[in-house]
């Protein structure tokens, strides 16, 4: 579409009275209307990127593996309990609304994002109560990145002790809860086409979490966390967009809001990693007797699970 089309220019189209000015919209997607140029322009470049239904825990997959509690209770620990368990069909539309318009302002904390053309200016709490609907955490450090070196904390969870940060790898993690959890918050956060590589901070998240709980034990702005992961994924185009689960929890919280009615989901039913996504990745495999499974720890060695009596004791 020619710029000269379009509406919504001058001085004033950044102001806060454009919400009254005619709608901006695309002959691809009229049920949205834009609230700025920039906004349109933004979601013209994502609606090209690579997008996928958000991958769910699955609770019945947990339990059979006999380690429900323990995933469960990392997410809960962490302030993350939202997005444990986050059963949502993920929706095309609303997944780009979203991101095209979400900003998140470092200082005053404040995020802004549209859905189903309604504007949204929160605070971090106010964010946080809708997301993980009441269940949050104050963290100390904003900028986990630059507060602690992930190296240092590499060790509490594999058998490497010093290893720089482009070498850390998922296959370094044996432990079934950690690798479990760590993979629903890469695909949900950062949508990685490498996930056998880890960044620095999902290793001081998983670091957080293992660290004694004293003085000496760091913590992280969890809602900050969550802002700049979601900032990152639109500005990488390595980035896969799967946050759809989360966006459609945000929809139904804040404008008990049904997407279904006007976009099309990804996928007619909600994507787990269940199962057979276990199978087909080698980490599981079936053993001998029913229901019983065998976690691959190396290309050698599988354990039973839970295998509670050779895990270290996890942080209650």
């Amino acid at each position: 579409m020619a710029r000269n089309a379009r509406t919504g220019r001058g001085r004033n189209a950044r102001q806060p009275q454009q919400e009254a000015q005619p709608a901006i919209t695309l002959p691809d997607y009229p049920s949205i209307a834009f609230g700025s140029e920039e906004h349109q322009d933004k979601f013209e470049v994502l609606a090209t990127r690579r997008m996928a239904p958000t991958k769910c825990t699955s609770v019945s997959t947990l339990e059979a593996l006999g380690i429900e509690k323990e995933v469960h209770n990392i997410f809960t620990v962490l302030g993350l309990e939202g997005l444990y368990n986050l059963e949502e069909i993920s929706y095309h539309n609303l997944t780009l609304e979203f991101l095209s318009s979400f900003t998140y302002d470092k200082e005053t904390h404040n995020v802004s994002f549209r859905l189903n053309n309604t504007p949204f200016n929160l605070g971090s709490d106010a964010f946080a109560d809708h997301l993980w609907v009441g269940k949050r955490v104050v963290g100390h450090h904003d900028k986990v990145e630059k507060d602690m070196k992930a190296s240092k904390y590499y060790h509490l969870y594999t058998s490497k002790e010093k290893v720089s940060v482009s070498n850390m790898k998922t296959s370094d993690i044996e432990h079934s809860v950690l690798k479990i959890f760590l993979r629903s918050l890469t695909n949900l956060l950062y949508g990685r086409k490498d996930p056998s590589k880890l960044n620095s901070t999902e290793v001081l998240i998983l670091s957080s979490y293992l660290n004694p709980r004293h003085e000496s034990r760091f913590h992280f702005n969890v809602v900050s966390l969550v802002c700049l992961a979601l900032g990152r994924m639109t500005e990488s185009d390595q980035c896969s967009l799967d946050c759809g689960a989360l966006v459609t929890r945000l929809a139904k919280n804040l404008l008990a809001y049904e997407p279904g009615a006007v976009d099309a989901p990804m996928s007619k039913k909600v994507v787990y990693f269940d199962l057979d996504w276990l199978r087909a990745q080698s980490w599981i495999v079936d053993g001998e007797e029913d229901d019983i499974y065998s976690w691959r720890v190396d290309d050698e060695w599988y354990m039973k699970l839970p295998a509670s009596e050779i895990y270290p004791r996890l942080p209650l």
